[in-house]
């Protein structure tokens, strides 16, 4: 209806309503999506599937989904990755890991601001750093940060919707794989948030290789033969 295929709508408004539910909707299933993920990890029904990825690569993709919405305020995102660095993460927590910080990153930043990612490998650990120029965080708030539902309310933060999911999904995502997830702030000054996940070395990839072998045999016997995998069950307190 927005885009008028079948024909004008006649008023204005019509367009304008079309959009308000159009955008409502993309909201709504947003928080839904961050709900249920917060959910599947707190229920400790989110299984990782490790293995060595690109760093430029996964972080190509995640910047794919902020780049039109970092172009609306004129933001400058520059990426300073060490040369051929490598993470040993799964493929879809890591780009969900980097989704959400990215996007946090571009909504608290005000028009013409900056946002840059670092990327460097220490101690057998590859640290990403997502820094902004944005409007920063309280010191008393930063403890509570990373906990479902928890966002700084402030008259610059209150325009601005989400579930308050994406940071903790975050941290959780990075404590999944070993690492950790840490914030540097400063009100009008900007915010560092520090994501530290296993680098792939000699001694981790022969087990995450036998890892990976076992579950793609037991995913092709499961298509040969028709089967759906089944869904673990929690155990039930007995009364």
């Amino acid at each position: 209806m927005a885009n008028e295929v079948f024909g004008p709508l006649g008023s204005p408004r019509y367009a304008e309503y079309c959009r308000d539910i159009g955008e409502s909707g993309h909201y709504l299933l947003s928080v839904i999506d961050d709900i249920l993920n917060m959910s599947r990890i707190e229920a400790h029904r989110v299984r990782l599937n490790p293995r060595e990825i690109d760093a430029e690569a996964a972080l190509g993709g995640a910047l794919k989904l902020v780049a039109e919405a970092a172009r609306a305020k004129s933001l400058e995102i520059s990426v300073d990755l060490s040369p051929g660095m490598r993470l040993l993460a799964d493929e879809r927590a890591l780009h969900q890991v980097l989704v959400n910080l990215l996007q946090n990153a571009v909504k608290f930043t005000p028009p013409e601001g900056r946002v840059l990612v670092r990327g460097r490998t220490a101690s057998g650990f590859t640290h990403l750093f997502v820094e902004d120029t944005g409007i920063g965080i309280p010191k008393s708030v930063l403890p509570r940060l990373g906990q479902p539902f928890v966002q700084v309310e402030t008259n610059m933060t209150r325009s601005h919707k989400g579930s308050g999911l994406g940071l903790a999904i975050a941290r959780s995502m990075a404590e999944l794989h070993g690492g950790s997830l840490r914030l540097r702030s400063e009100v009008n000054v900007g915010t560092i948030v520090l994501v530290r996940l296993p680098a792939p070395a000699p001694q981790r990839l022969p087990a995450i290789a036998e890892s990976g072998g076992r579950q793609q045999a037991v995913s092709a016997l499961r298509e040969a033969s028709g089967a759906t995998p089944r869904l673990r069950r929690e155990a039930q307190p007995v009364a």
